[in-house]
């Protein structure tokens, strides 16, 4: 998707379509990143003690 757009070889419209996938795209793995670090946030303290992630409940550590 990338290597088209760069290289310029893919029509206005068609190109135009590519990049707003991949926005889409983008927008999709940034919401699995932000619930990931959320994730890891919950598992670490700020005094830096360290949790358990529960299996049966992955948004929540155990205490």
């Amino acid at each position: 998707m990338v290597t088209n757009l760069e290289n310029g070889n893919v029509p206005l419209e068609d190109a135009l379509k590519e990049f707003q996938e991949g926005v889409k795209i983008s927008r999709e793995l940034d919401k699995k990143l932000t619930s990931a670090e959320e994730t890891v946030a919950k598992l670490i303290d700020s005094d830096g003690t360290e949790h358990e992630l529960d299996p049966n409940n992955a948004a929540a550590p155990e205490d």
